[in-house]
């Protein structure tokens, strides 16, 4: 498509219809975006669509696949019926401390962000 319509059919396409660039997709953004600062593209809001019941995905082995295909798999009956506590703390920092506490969480275990 690139060749055909526009080396820009990718970016455009994606700005146009809302796409943003998650699960098999994420290296892309690579290629189309400029680099940030870590800082800029986190915040400690939770990530509160991750219990969306309105766009989400479940896989072949039956798994809750929350929306933005994340790459977080959980049993469907635990996502419908209530994840038990400390069984997924990835998930749960999302949840409460948003992409700011992953990092915050991932610092504290050694985790240096690259440039």
């Amino acid at each position: 498509m690139e060749e055909l319509i526009s080396p820009l059919y990718i970016p455009e396409t994606a700005r146009i219809y809302g796409i943003h660039y998650g699960g098999k997709a994420i290296g892309i953004e690579a290629e189309y975006s400029s680099c940030k600062p870590v800082s800029a593209i986190t915040d400690s809001r939770p990530c509160s669509s991750l219990l969306s019941g309105g766009h989400y995905h479940v896989d072949m082995y039956g798994r809750y696949i929350p929306p933005g295909c994340t790459g977080i798999v959980i049993p469907l009956e635990e996502a419908a019926g209530g994840i038990p506590e400390g069984k997924y703390p990835v998930y749960e920092v999302l949840l409460s401390g948003g992409v700011k506490g992953l990092l915050s969480s991932a610092e504290s275990k050694g985790f240096t962000a690259a440039k």
